[in-house]
Order: C-alpha cells, then structure tokens, then sequence
C-alpha cells in the first residue's frame, strides 16, 4: 500500500500498545492497591485517546485491505479470498491489522499472492 496506509499502520499499532498499558496500569486501583489518583485519571485518559485511535486508524486499514482486495480479487486464490472475507468480516478494524500483518508485501506495494 502507500505511504500513508503504511504509516497509519505504524501509529495504529503503537496507539494500541499505550492503550494496552495504560488499561494494565489502571488494574491496581481495582485491586486495592493505593497508588496517586492523578496516575488512574492520566491511565484512563490515555487508554480513551490512544484506544479511540487504535480503532479509527484501524478502519482506514480495513478500507485500505478491502480495496486491496477488490483490485487484487482476479489474482487472488479461492482459498485467499475466503479467509481475507470472513477475516475481515469477521473482526472488523482488529482484522484490518491482521491482514497487512499477515500480508506484508501489501505494505511495501509488492502485489504477489
């Protein structure tokens, strides 16, 4: 893909990796464990900011993987097209990181499947 899906891909997964972080950081609180306030209020701020990015850039990437896929289809086998579908179907923006994972060469404009 371009540049810019490329680098969507990049931020989607580090935005994702902070919003993992910051909903583990917020897990003592909900033990009991006595921690500053301030550090739960910032935890949940960054998990909604970062986790809301995640999901947008997500969806940039799964309208990225089903163009993709619509103009790949004539080259693509049966076998390819049933679990790019129901994956992406399946699991929505999730699977559109999933996809340019599995199918790397998409990110570096390399259309062989």
């Amino acid at each position: 893909m371009n540049l810019f899906t490329r680098w969507c891909y990049r931020i989607g997964l580090v935005c994702g990796a902070i919003a993992l972080l910051s909903a583990l950081t917020v897990i003592p609180f909900e033990l009991g464990v006595r921690l500053p306030e301030v550090l739960r209020k910032i935890a949940e701020q960054a998990f909604l900011i970062f986790g809301l990015a995640f999901m947008w850039l997500g969806i940039v990437l799964l309208v990225a993987a089903i163009a993709w896929l619509m103009s790949s289809w004539s080259r693509l086998s049966k076998s390819v097209k049933v679990v790019s579908v129901l994956g992406l179907g399946a699991s929505t923006f999730l699977g559109a990181y999933i996809f340019h994972w599995l199918f790397p060469d998409v990110l570096r404009d390399q259309h062989h499947v």
